[in-house]
């Protein structure tokens, strides 16, 4: 999977090795630009998703130049592979998305989801457990 979204490249709390592919990012208020793994439910801080692969990659830095120890691609639109968690329920193929409380993992929105809280809508469904799905990131 990957290849099928715009994302950002962006600087994230501590080095990027500490993040994975696929994880839900959020803005982190305690740095400058920068974010961090969301680690709560519903955070109106959700960013997007750790991109895969990314089908088309916005920067500041020259096409084959190094990434900084702390940067990682940030997807902020299209279909991507999530991280999810079936904790506030099994997910459908439609459910809207919001963080959750298992650190870079999302999940099955409330009925009263709130505006700010919605990472994207799942392409795939999930029963039970966690594990990664592919969902559209369309960031509400």
């Amino acid at each position: 999977m990957g290849g099928l979204d715009y994302a950002e490249l962006v600087n994230v709390a501590g080095k990027g090795t500490s993040y994975e592919p696929d994880d839900v990012l959020v803005i982190d208020p305690t740095t400058a630009l920068g974010f961090a793994l969301s680690t709560e439910p519903r955070l109106r801080l959700v960013a997007g998703i750790y991109s895969t692969k990314p089908g088309m990659l916005g920067s500041t830095h020259l096409m084959n130049a190094r990434l900084a120890p702390n940067e990682v691609p940030l997807a902020l639109l299209g279909q991507v592979p999530c991280k999810v968690s079936a904790e506030n329920g099994p997910i459908r193929v439609g459910d809207l998305l919001v963080t959750s409380s298992t650190p870079g993992r999302a999940m099955k929105a409330d009925e009263d989801v709130k505006p700010g809280t919605i990472l994207g809508k799942a392409l795939q469904p999930l029963d039970f457990g966690s594990r990664k799905i592919l969902i559209l990131v369309t960031l509400q």
